[in-house]
């Protein structure tokens, strides 16, 4: 065959972030798997046509072809226009497989652990596989059969360019720090980007808020307890936690999206005075509601209504509860540093206070619209029979939430444990390193030994007892955001905004009468809460966190999984053309022309979308002036998509109709009809739509978020794009990819190197008794429940943990989670797992700023 493709090869710089020393693309360590200290030899041209096998992915929808699995029966024509049949490539490799001249060859075999299972079950170690997909862990313990490629970066300057660009994804990588060894290559599902957001039905927060004609007179906090058989009926649980007098403020956005300079103030001693004020709205509004005037002695909203509660005996109503709410945010926020009622202006609304470019609520005023929400059934529609709660053909009363996960088990009941730590703020509950954070100090922390992270689920229990909180029942009671006979419906979720929003379409007209949704529904996600937080990572001599920041803030960041690829070193090791072409398609994936083609696809050669699933018009001069553009082989596309700053490719037509579930060319991925098999449905299903029809968002590179973004309803994206502008202008913080932000803000590596004996601290600390993450803190999808929700449930310090859902975790009858929590923190498994965590991470921070 002819040698035609020529690998790229540079002399790329490879000092990273700091004054990183250490040459990465030096010969290899004496003692490296490659033997006596020397590189293999890589061929300057690999033979067009050469062949690259793939083992890719957990399941075999997900690998390169359609040989496997259930996806395909016959031949179908794809929205393209080409034929495939259950032997073909999927269209992102064969074009992949075009744009590198490489034979593409499929040997999907396992279902998991792959590493471990190939090793055991073949001769030699990875026989016949040359790219395998696996833990980034199993990996790197078993690197002794896999390349390492950080010898090599020089032939992949892509690559090497965003490892320097990236140093979290490269310490993230590293598998041992004396020599910089990287046995895995990444895999992002997006990156350096928000991942999950807090979802509220909006409607519902309008119908509330902005009602000016009262609420509901008949519904009370006793009757509202009662249909969810709380414990306590006639008294409140949930306490204030922002302040109760004085004042603080924090950055805001205008109703238009703008900065403003001067931030918006909260300030509980004008709202107390305003409360104590008879003549005033809201000391009219608590008087009317408690039968007397009142007599507390904090500003804030959660106390304002404890006391209409608890003088009321639960009788307050749902009426009530709402004018104190509308009259307290009248008079407790305000434009910064003036007298300027901030939701009053002209042009403002109440519900922006949660839904718009201003929102500003925290866990106090999200608690007050709990208990207006449960009390105020009549202003809320629920199904497409435009019933109230309550009333028939919608959701009972005794059903209704003001948060919910999606599913009930643990890898979808931790969505709101996450959610706990931004209201409360409370770092490491969604690390991309299992429960971590690194401190103000530089140190890695751990939230299982913080107090304050208890304290936090304690707090938020008192949610639960006044029944806002659905803690599970059936598997997927609370899957939907809408009206479903026998399930729940919740305000608000913690969760991803594709997975969630797909009923958008039926409101925009693109879909019809396939979800129960009232007129004027609407889903879709609001700014991050405002809490505080301990960036300085101080504490009161009573273990207290000293707050210093009032802030929006996040972990939910998207960064370098823990499962990536590898080279198998017998594959490689003895045939220098393999290697230059193996080299060349790690290099393609972090290309421009390889993030495009393997995220959306080949391009279409027309507007019809022959050939493609993409296509966009050549820009002009004036368009490339303009900015409006992106580039692919060496051409300028003109395009009107935008996503976090970049123009991006539009996908075709047909490619939206069949994601939607129409019929394109014969077949309906919703139905699997055509040839399309109903195992592998992924209508209106981004994640299974990439991967079984196109291929991509396989384990494997960078896939651009761009793709998943123009696959969201017009619903979805709405909310997103607030989110996203809040991002831009510092609004909402987040956990950061690089290392030129303070300590507290740096992401942590997804996964940190352990010297052998670290590694036996690991594992006796994850396996000894008390200490058992696939018991105490499970986020497994085949558990109901982890010790973080028994305190949601129960509380910290109460003694009811004797119930057979929480001896499921294993703790017998221990009396409270207080006790588990001295036991735990007193035991040296505890100090010996956060210790080894952090040495691994104390010696990456050392290794990524040496001189």
């Amino acid at each position: 065959m002819n040698k035609t493709k020529k690998i790229a090869f540079g002399v790329v710089s490879l000092i990273m972030a700091g004054t990183m020393a250490l040459s990465l693309s030096a010969c290899g360590d004496p003692d490296d798997n490659e033997g006596g200290g020397g590189k293999l030899t890589v061929a300057e041209e690999y033979e067009s046509g050469t062949a690259i096998r793939f083992d890719i992915g957990d399941d075999a929808k997900r690998s390169v072809s359609y040989n496997f699995g259930d996806i395909l029966s016959g031949t179908v024509t794809l929205p393209d226009g080409n034929s495939y049949s259950g032997t073909s490539l999927k269209p992102a490799w064969a074009a992949l497989e075009k744009s590198l001249d490489i034979d593409v060859v499929d040997v999907w075999s396992v279902k998991s652990n792959k590493v471990t299972t190939a090793l055991s079950s073949v001769t030699a170690p990875l026989s016949g596989r040359d790219i395998i997909t696996d833990g980034v862990m199993n990996i790197n313990n078993n690197s002794e059969h896999f390349l390492n490629l950080a010898d090599y970066l020089e032939y992949m300057p892509n690559y090497a360019e965003f490892l320097e660009e990236n140093p979290v994804v490269r310490l993230s990588l590293t598998s041992n720090v004396n020599t910089g060894a990287m046995y895995a290559a990444p895999y992002f599902d997006g990156y350096n980007d928000i991942e999950k957001y807090e979802l509220f039905k909006t409607n519902w927060v309008v119908a509330l808020l902005d009602n000016t004609t009262g609420g509901d007179t008949n519904t009370t906090f006793k009757s509202h307890a009662t249909a969810k058989k709380l414990a306590n009926t006639t008294t409140s649980s949930i306490t204030s936690f922002m302040g109760q007098t004085g004042s603080w403020t924090t950055t805001v956005l205008d109703k238009d999206g703008n900065k403003l300079a001067a931030g918006i103030e909260v300030d509980y001693s004008k709202a107390l005075d305003a409360a104590k004020d008879a003549s005033s709205a809201l000391g009219a509004a608590v008087s009317a509601a408690a039968g007397k005037a009142y007599t507390g002695t904090s500003g804030n909203i959660v106390d304002l209504m404890n006391f209409a509660i608890n003088e009321s005996a639960g009788e307050v109503n749902g009426a009530e509860l709402l004018k104190i709410m509308q009259e307290y945010i009248k008079v407790a926020y305000y434009v910064g540093g003036t007298e300027t009622s901030f939701y009053t202006q002209e042009g403002y609304k109440l519900s922006d206070i949660f839904a718009g470019y201003s929102a500003a609520w925290d866990v106090d005023l999200y608690a007050a619209l709990g208990r207006v929400l449960v009390t105020n059934p009549s202003l809320l529609k629920s199904g497409n029979q435009g019933s109230t709660i309550g009333g028939p053909n919608a959701t009972p009363l005794a059903n209704l939430y003001l948060v919910a996960a999606r599913q009930s088990n643990m890898q979808r009941m931790i969505d709101t444990t996450s959610l706990v730590g931004e209201l409360y703020g409370v770092r490491g509950l969604e690390s991309k390193n299992l429960y971590s954070y690194i401190d103000a100090n530089g140190k890695l922390q751990d939230p299982r030994g913080d107090l304050e992270s208890y304290n936090a689920f304690n707090e938020f229990s008192k949610f639960y007892a006044e029944g806002l909180v659905f803690a599970g029942g059936s598997s997927k009671d609370a899957e939907n955001s809408f009206y479903t006979e026998g399930g729940i419906e919740a305000l608000s979720y913690h969760d991803y905004v594709n997975t969630q929003t797909p009923t958008g379409y039926q409101v925009q007209g693109d879909i019809s009468g396939t979800y129960a949704l009232e007129d004027g529904y609407y889903f879709t996600p609001v700014l991050t809460p405002v809490s505080k937080w301990n960036t300085k990572s101080e504490y009161n001599t009573d273990n207290t966190p000293k707050y210093d920041t009032y802030m929006r803030f996040t972990e939910s960041w998207r960064t370098v999984k823990d499962t990536g690829f590898a080279v198998p070193l017998d594959a490689v090791k003895n045939d220098p053309n393999k290697l230059a072409a193996v080299f060349a398609f790690i290099d393609y994936l972090f290309s421009d022309d390889g993030q495009i083609e393997m995220t959306y696809g080949p391009m279409a050669s027309n507007a019809d979308g022959d050939g493609g699933f993409w296509y966009n018009e050549e820009a002009t001069a004036a368009q490339v002036e303009a900015g409006t553009y992106f580039s692919y082989k060496g051409k300028n596309y003109y395009s009107e998509v935008e996503y976090g700053g970049q123009y991006v490719p539009t996908v075709t037509e047909k490619v939206n109709q069949l994601y939607l579930g129409q019929t394109v060319n014969g077949i309906e991925v919703g139905k699997g009809s055509g040839g399309w098999s109903n195992k592998a449905t992924c209508a209106r299903s981004y994640t299974n739509f990439a991967r079984y029809v196109i291929g991509s968002a396989l384990p494997i590179g960078n896939k651009l978020q761009s793709f998943e973004f123009q696959m969201t309803s017009d619903m979805g994206r709405d909310g997103a794009l607030k989110v996203d502008r809040a991002i831009t202008e510092g609004v909402i913080k987040h956990t950061e990819v690089n290392f030129d932000v303070d300590t507290w803000y740096i992401c942590v590596p997804t996964l940190l190197p352990y010297t052998d004996a670290e590694k036996d601290i690991n594992a006796k600390a994850i396996n000894v008794s008390d200490f058992n993450e696939s018991r105490y803190f499970t986020n497994n999808k085949n558990a109901n429940t982890n010790l973080y929700w028994e305190i949601i449930k129960n509380g910290f310090n109460s003694a009811a943990y004797l119930d057979s859902m929480f001896g499921t975790l294993g703790l017998g009858n221990t009396t409270s989670a207080k006790a588990i929590y001295d036991t735990l923190c007193t035991k040296d498994s505890l100090a010996e797992y956060i210790g080894a965590k952090n040495s691994a991470w104390t010696r990456l921070w050392n290794f990524q700023n040496q001189d």
